[in-house]
């Protein structure tokens, strides 16, 4: 029976699971939902407020306490469904991609990260895009009278709503800039995230621990923002 030397590592053993990263994209946004919500009426609304104005303005419009905390978090069935369908597609694709290309064998280049992260977070905007829909006019709801308010109860009577009301093509309007803007968004969160943890890892000298994933997944995410905020702002009108 062969033994790899004590400083060698099986590196099979470590390999990510497209699965890991859907589950942990679903547990961010159950924390993050609230923020996306005022980020939405903060675009969608034009509004003037700040971050914190504006959340306590949704707050109290819909009847504070109980109310008032329930309301910012409207639409959070659609922000997971969304996670799920999207973010699940494009790591398993980057997932595939890779291992075809490296055999888990070796790193992807800088340029391998990119084109394979965009390829992927395309695929998987498109996938995400009806949860997507559901999900901004969920959270829009909130903002508007309540006579003129779609009321969907959770993602999926969104999506029925949607089909029978309006037709199965509305579920995939917006679907360009939303495929473009998570191919933007994969490459920032998932290759400049590989780009980072190499850099500390090697480079630097960091032990590959929760510290360094920590530190390498805030810089992605900045990133990702960046590359995503123009995308962001046409994608919600």
């Amino acid at each position: 029976m062969n033994h790899l030397p004590n400083n060698k590592k099986d590196r099979t053993k470590n390999l990510p699971r497209w699965y890991f990263g859907a589950v942990a994209t679903s547990g961010a946004a159950c924390c993050t939902h609230p923020l996306d919500l005022v980020k939405v009426h903060l675009q969608t609304f034009k509004t003037k407020n700040g971050m914190l104005k504006q959340g306590k303005i949704i707050f109290s419009q819909n009847g504070g306490g109980i109310k008032g905390i329930t309301s910012i978090y409207n639409g959070l069935t659609a922000s997971v469904g969304r996670q799920i369908t999207y973010s699940g597609t494009r790591f398993a694709v980057y997932d595939i991609m890779k291992a075809k290309l490296t055999m888990n064998k070796r790193n992807l280049t800088n340029f391998e990260k990119v084109y394979l992260a965009f390829i992927g977070g395309c695929i998987g905007g498109f996938f995400g895009t009806p949860c997507d829909l559901v999900n901004v006019r969920m959270q829009a709801d909130v903002g508007i009278h309540k006579e003129h308010r779609r009321n969907y109860k959770h993602v999926f009577d969104g999506l029925r709503q949607i089909y029978t009301k309006e037709g199965p093509k509305v579920l995939m309007n917006g679907y360009e800039m939303a495929t473009i803007r998570a191919g933007m968004m994969t490459i920032g969160q998932i290759a400049m995230y590989d780009v980072f943890k190499e850099l500390c890892t090697e480079k630097f000298g960091l032990s590959d621990n929760i510290a360094t994933h920590l530190l390498c997944s805030s810089l992605a995410g900045i990133c990702g923002a960046a590359y995503t905020m123009p995308l962001d702002q046409v994608c919600q009108f």
